[in-house]
């Protein structure tokens, strides 16, 4: 086996593991929460409901530290209280939806949260769908700061990757803004690999191959010009 093919498997064997290692990096950070402790300081946070097809902004008393966007998601879901809905606030948000994760980006920007299949009532109703997610997005960029919100619905089939919101629901993405830098660093990478299998495996063989044919038929023109000026 030729030097550059072996360093060509040694590249692809130890690429998944670039891949991965790097996809890491990227990756947002997980929080997993579903129960807000009792005692400790509070912090105001705001949650939105609807009055009419005014956003209203309501504020919730969140226990501080860092989880406090985790829990004002929580209190989001619970819905409008007695007392607001007296008030003619409500919420497009079905009864039952619970919070498996969310995630931020390492640097702040993109927030994901994901919720449970029960947000799939909204399907077949796509203004009722979208005013939720709305809900949904401008609660958490008001508690986290965060410029982009990702919503997903937790997949049917265990260990399947979960749904975008908008795609599951028959909304549309137009929100979303176009792919996450993730996918594209992802698909640059796959794209370098693709390159390096194609340049090791097909390109160099066969440049090899032309650069024999012209050194061996260089050196048989050479031998016959030697082989004229021996008999001369």
């Amino acid at each position: 086996m030729s030097k550059e093919r072996r360093k060509a498997l040694r590249i692809l064997f130890f690429m998944p593991s670039f891949l991965f290692a790097f996809m890491l990096f990227l990756s947002p950070t997980v929080a997993l929460t579903q129960t807000q402790p009792v005692g400790g300081e509070q912090q105001g946070m705001k949650v939105f409901f609807y009055r009419g097809d005014e956003l209203v902004a309501v504020e919730r008393d969140i226990p501080g530290g860092g989880q406090m966007v985790e829990f004002t998601i929580l209190e989001l879901l619970k819905g409008p209280t007695e007392e607001e809905k007296a008030m003619g606030l409500t919420t497009e948000i079905p009864e039952g939806v619970k919070m498996y994760y969310t995630s931020r980006s390492n640097d702040g920007k993109e927030f994901g949260v994901n919720l449970s299949r029960e947000l799939l009532v909204l399907k077949g109703n796509p203004k009722r769908a979208e005013r939720a997610l709305t809900q949904l997005e401008r609660t958490i960029k008001e508690a986290s700061g965060a410029e982009k919100v990702e919503i997903t619905i937790a997949s049917e089939a265990a260990g399947s990757p979960p749904e975008d919101a908008y795609t599951a629901l028959e909304i549309g993405s137009v929100k979303k803004g176009g792919s996450s830098p993730l996918a594209l660093v992802i698909a640059l990478l796959a794209v370098l690999a693709a390159v390096l299998v194609i340049t090791y495996f097909i390109y160099l063989p066969r440049r090899r191959k032309a650069v024999a044919a012209r050194t061996s038929a260089a050196s048989r023109i050479r031998g016959r010009r030697q082989g004229k000026g021996g008999r001369r």
